[in-house]
């Protein structure tokens, strides 16, 4: 499958813009919450950066990951087959490992202030948890129990215009 995006005539689509590099990892859950939210002055023309919880067995080693994120109510039809997942790790400057996650989408963005409310749930797939060779040629990939955080960015087609939050690995509770 070819991992890119485009403007559909309804919403979002998945399938003539470049996304980052990475393999694409099913979405387990997608939910739009059916209240919108309206922040007090409107956002400029990037997207919100998506509020994210991830879960780790005891043994240290992410499992799964759930996000929020803001999509313009001007989207009108939003719906899993509009995302796509994108996973892919990278290293600190001091050498640390984490995963990246890319939750993909495309739409025209403009300043606003009023947004639906989605929910994205997907599991890591470690098997295919390589480095990316163009870019890490002679890495290999590190144990899964030596990531200790992530990074979840809401992607538009525009890497200028996406936005990403960095969250810790915690072991679940439940």
């Amino acid at each position: 499958m070819n991992p890119t995006l485009q403007q559909s005539q309804n919403g979002t689509d998945c399938s003539n813009k470049v996304i980052p590099e990475g393999i694409e990892i099913p979405i387990t859950s997608f939910k739009v919450i059916e209240e919108e939210v309206k922040f007090s002055f409107p956002r400029d023309s990037r997207p919100l950066q998506p509020l994210v919880a991830a879960e780790a067995t005891k043994e240290g080693i992410l499992k799964s990951v759930s996000a929020i994120a803001f999509i313009d109510t001007s989207v009108k039809d939003i719906s899993d087959s509009h995302f796509k997942v994108i996973q892919d790790f990278s290293y600190t400057n001091d050498k640390t490992p984490f995963l990246n996650f890319y939750i993909c989408y495309d739409a025209k963005l403009t300043p606003e202030r009023t947004f639906k409310v989605i929910r994205v749930n997907f599991d890591v797939d470690w098997s295919k948890y390589t480095p990316n060779k163009a870019h890490r040629p002679n890495k290999t990939a590190p144990k899964p129990s030596d990531i200790k955080f992530i990074t979840s960015f809401l992607w538009d087609e525009d890497p200028e215009g996406s936005r990403g939050t960095e969250t810790t690995v915690k072991e679940s509770v439940g």
